[in-house]
């Protein structure tokens, strides 16, 4: 048998049980979740969102659910213009789904990626629906590190939503107010609680939450910029470096 045959036998008995696994799914989503837990930590996302939303059009569940959701964020990061609003819309329309779902509102990890993906989403919101939606980020969130206290994503996600709290401007203030009958509260220093947290549980080179430690040390009441000039050292040296580049240039210029 040459070898073009062979690669075509391979594709057509892999095909075969792919659809085998589908079809099982349909029914029970377990092993197809393992299998699709193991490409998403190879970071193979484009596969793993295609056989997750057959799945979740086939059997609407909130496991499913909220790995759509997580994989659709994951790919609006590196995606641009319409594919990342088609991402994060698909993720946030998923996250609507199986947060109705029963257990929905007690799934911490459905409610840590609900939190992570609406804080993108929300971007593009009016000032009036940002606020709106900042109060529905804030309680996902919560509610997620009440039961996973050390999840490095959630506190990060928790340290964005205080830092962009505590610098918003009064549209948003007088918007909270009108909705809520109070301000949206926020502070530097919560921040700074939230993504030393993060940095703790990860225990790994993270760039982007050494950059926003070092943002909050000099935001903060106690302004502290020597600590952070470590920090943004560290951020330039890194592999990521340059993508910081520019953002940090432009805070170093205005302090």
């Amino acid at each position: 048998m040459s070898d073009e045959s062979a690669q075509a036998k391979a594709a057509a008995e892999q095909a075969k049980a792919d659809a085998a696994m589908m079809r099982k799914a349909a029914e029970d989503p377990t092993e197809i979740h393992v299998v699709l837990d193991a490409e998403f930590e190879k970071k193979n996302y484009l596969k793993v969102h295609q056989k997750l939303t057959e799945v979740f059009f086939l059997n609407p569940n909130l496991e499913t659910g909220w790995r759509l959701t997580r994989v659709c964020y994951m790919l609006s990061v590196t995606a641009a213009g319409q594919h990342e609003l088609n991402y994060l819309n698909d993720g946030w329309g998923a996250a609507q789904k199986y947060l109705k779902m029963e257990g929905g509102q007690e799934h911490p990890l459905g409610r840590k990626w609900a939190g992570i993906i609406l804080g993108s989403v929300a971007e593009n919101y009016k000032p009036k629906e940002k606020v709106a939606a900042s109060e529905q980020i804030r309680q996902h969130l919560e509610a997620c590190l009440k039961q996973l206290p050390k999840d490095s994503a959630a506190q990060h996600a928790m340290g964005m939503y205080c830092f962009n709290v505590a610098g918003i401007g009064w549209m948003e203030k007088t918007a909270a107010k009108v909705l809520f009958g109070k301000e949206l509260k926020s502070s530097y220093e919560e921040a700074l609680e939230h993504f030393k947290a993060a940095g703790a549980a990860k225990n790994a080179p993270w760039p982007k939450n050494d950059w926003m430690i070092a943002q909050c040390l000099v935001k903060q009441k106690k302004k502290d910029i020597e600590a952070a000039k470590p920090l943004i050292a560290k951020v330039m040296a890194s592999d990521d470096g340059e993508m910081f580049a520019e953002e940090i240039a432009a805070f170093l210029k205005k302090r």
